[in-house]
């Protein structure tokens, strides 16, 4: 099976319709217009970091996806799935990030992973009262209190619950305040 690309395909028609000179500069229009120019590749080790393309359909893409993410305020990034078309099927992930005033997903992480690294620090040889709540958006929470009534006037507070109590150093595993001696 030959299969010829969208470009000669559409030049092959142009010829039908428009024979010479006029054919082939409407077909160099269409193929700068269609097939971007590869600016620049980063690599850190094995993992691909960048790529810049350049051209028409490139901007025009940007544009598209930055009035997206400005109609929809998209604070951080938008992530879209891309299939292949052929056999064996891929998924691909694209991340636009709003790059003025947004995070990426990793710049999240990390940081998620310093406010964990955080609070465990801020925990050791302490008991912790978690209250699970939702907020007004239905958004769930849970916050953390180093004293009973702490964690009970908040739960009050937010129609939340008291949901687990003391840290178990020695199991390293939590659990219920029930289940304490003395409770």
């Amino acid at each position: 099976m030959n299969r010829k690309s969208f470009i000669a395909r559409l030049a092959e028609r142009w010829e039908r319709f428009m024979p010479g000179a006029a054919a082939r500069a409407e077909q160099q229009h269409v193929r700068r217009f269609l097939d971007p120019e590869l600016t620049s590749v980063r690599l850190d080790g094995n993992r691909l970091e960048e790529i810049r393309l350049a051209g028409p359909l490139v901007e025009r893409l940007a544009l598209i996806l930055a009035e997206y993410c400005r109609a929809n305020n998209i604070v951080d990034y938008v992530e879209m799935t891309l299939a292949s078309k052929r056999q064996p099927v891929e998924t691909f992930k694209v991340t636009v990030q709003n790059a003025t005033k947004g995070k990426s997903p990793h710049q999240l992480r990390l940081e998620a992973q310093a406010e964990c690294a955080r609070l465990r620090k801020a925990i050791e040889d302490r008991d912790i009262y978690l209250v699970a709540y939702v907020d007004t958006k239905t958004q769930p929470y849970a916050a953390a209190f180093s004293t009973r009534a702490g964690a009970e006037e908040w739960a009050a507070a937010v129609d939340g619950k008291v949901v687990a109590t003391v840290i178990d150093r020695h199991a390293s595993r939590t659990s219920e305040d029930s289940n304490r001696p003395g409770a």
